[in-house]
């Protein structure tokens, strides 16, 4: 039996020097690349979702927004008579929602009448900023075209998901804009 030895031959690159500019293009395109999969490329990164509200003219209700058990159904509704409180969790500070992408979380908006008249409004569709996070908003809440009364000095709550996914194509801030509109809601001509 005859043995071979095989050898391998492993080319030897000449020495060369690298220009600085070079290492420093590479090092800012591999920190890019880094920076861009930590932050748009998981489904665990942070957002922060601002709830508006806006009033049309002669609406006298105040609202806010809440945290809330999770085990509470999406969309239920109430009112509550004066001298009736409704379960509030803590109110959002400025309305900010912070979170993970991803995430569905349930509110609790409130609105409460300090007049002593009833009050009827309704609420059109929630406009979101920037406007291409619309295609990534989670959101079931209270603008569904349907008119809400609430009893003199009695309060009004509702229950609401939101969140943001990652197809929104940002992780925010995003600014949700609400309109609470006096009166009834207005029927097609």
């Amino acid at each position: 039996m005859v043995r071979t030895r095989i050898q391998q031959i492993v080319p030897v690159a000449p020495k060369t020097k690298v220009a600085p500019s070079l290492l420093l293009m590479t090092g800012m395109l591999l920190a890019t690349l880094w920076l861009t999969a930590a932050c748009g490329g998981s489904a665990s990164a942070a957002t922060e979702m601002r709830f508006e509200w806006r009033v049309g003219e002669g609406f006298r209700g105040q609202a806010s927004i809440h945290k809330t058990r999770p085990e509470r159904p999406q969309g239920e509704t109430r009112v509550y008579r004066q001298g009736e409180e409704p379960e509030l969790g803590p109110e959002l500070p400025g309305g900010v929602l912070h979170s993970e992408v991803g995430a569905v979380v349930k509110l609790l908006v409130v609105v409460r009448n300090p007049t002593d008249e009833p009050l009827s409004f309704w609420a059109p569709p929630h406009l979101p900023l920037p406007y291409t996070a619309d295609r990534g908003l989670i959101m079931h809440c209270l603008c569904t075209g349907q008119q809400y009364e609430i009893p003199a000095h009695g309060t009004w709550t509702r229950v609401i998901e939101a969140g943001l996914n990652p197809q929104a194509g940002t992780r925010g801030p995003v600014v949700i804009t609400h309109v609470l509109v006096a009166g009834d809601v207005p029927t097609p001509n």
